[in-house]
């Protein structure tokens, strides 16, 4: 007869305690491991690359997006203008994204973005072997019309403005509109870009950037080569504030004279407009001057300037806030305006009417 061995009740639950523990090691084991396998996975689903993508979108961190958004679809809009857009775009949108999946097609998947019911997007995510990659593509409305000055060949980018984009030739530029006929101003060509979101760098043939000028009157963009020169930009910004410095009878009509040129029709006019209606003051003084400017020949300079100017007396004090766009010309080497335009939208300060 076989001997039954009896086991200690302590032993026993030492024994179950030991079995336990090893089914418990086990189970975590598996249960690790499936919680890696499950976080790999979902590192792989296209909805957490979005999640990332928006994160980093609303941080202001856009340097890849607009990478990877220009490899697929190649802009004339500039990169700053492309990541400006975006940020306004994302900033608009605030915090309360949401996302909807429009198609989902092998290694591809494409997202509707919207906030507050209204879209403002799409994000597109393709599948690469190191993950998602994130586009978003953004088309302006703009058209734009840049007038360019004969001789001078443009591109955007690499794209050439050819005979494609040319609209009109040998026009007169719009900054000229006082003396169209006057033997100084530069025959121009115009050419038209559509689908912008701004106004794009524009270089010419020899990789020089060429400077832009939305005129001031009709929003036609003034193409010339950029005005880099402290002392004629300075010049520029004297001029301007002279000016404006007569009808408030802080200069005299001679310094006007000094850098006009008193042939031309806005000068004829200016002379006669009275300067004793502007209330008497002690103190004036002009401040954040800013100016671009460019030379459309070489004889003649495109300008816009933006300042302000301050007055008070001893009962009020007031703030003006002056936009102007002043052409100049070469006259016995010197720099004379022949050619003015007020618009005080172009100073950013200027305040809407009530």
């Amino acid at each position: 007869m076989a001997k039954r061995i009896r086991l200690k009740p302590a032993f026993f639950a030492v024994l179950l305690a030991a079995g336990t523990a090893c089914a418990a090691g086990i189970s975590l084991l598996i249960t690790g491991s499936a919680a890696k396998r499950f976080d790999a996975m979902e590192q792989q689903m296209p909805e957490t690359a979005l999640d990332a993508v928006l994160k980093k979108a609303q941080s202001g961190d856009l340097e890849q997006l607009y990478e990877n958004t220009v490899k697929k679809y190649p802009s004339l809009d500039s990169k700053e203008t492309y990541i400006r857009a975006m940020q306004t775009v994302f900033s608009d949108a605030g915090s309360g994204i949401s996302t909807a999946l429009m198609k989902q097609e092998g290694d591809t998947a494409s997202y509707a973005l919207s906030s507050d019911g209204k879209a403002f997007g799409i994000i597109e995510l393709t599948k690469t072997a190191e993950g998602w990659e994130a586009a978003m593509p953004m088309q302006g409305n703009e058209v734009f019309s840049f007038q360019i000055p004969q001789g001078i060949t443009a591109y955007i980018g690499n794209v050439q403005l050819d005979d494609s984009y040319k609209k009109e030739t040998n026009i007169v530029p719009d900054n000229y509109f006082a003396n169209p006929t006057a033997s100084y101003v530069p025959a121009a060509d115009v050419y038209e870009v559509t689908g912008l979101i701004d106004v794009p760098e524009l270089t010419d043939q020899n990789g020089n950037r060429l400077g832009t000028l939305k005129d001031a009157i009709t929003g036609n963009v003034l193409v010339g080569r950029e005005v880099t020169d402290k002392e004629t930009l300075q010049y520029i910004i004297d001029a301007a504030e002279t000016l404006a410095a007569f009808p408030a009878q802080d200069v005299s009509l001679a310094a006007v004279s000094a850098v006009a040129d008193t042939g031309a029709g806005w000068y004829r006019k200016y002379v006669t407009l009275p300067n004793y209606w502007f209330t008497s003051h002690s103190v004036s003084r002009f401040s954040d001057e800013e100016v671009h400017a460019i030379q459309q020949s070489d004889d003649t300079i495109c300008s816009q300037v933006i300042f302000d100017y301050y007055a008070e007396n001893s009962e009020v004090n007031r703030t003006w806030h002056i936009g102007y766009q002043l052409t100049f010309r070469n006259i016995e080497g010197k720099w004379k305006i022949c050619d003015t335009a007020i618009n005080n939208e172009l100073n950013p300060r200027t305040e809407a009417p009530e």
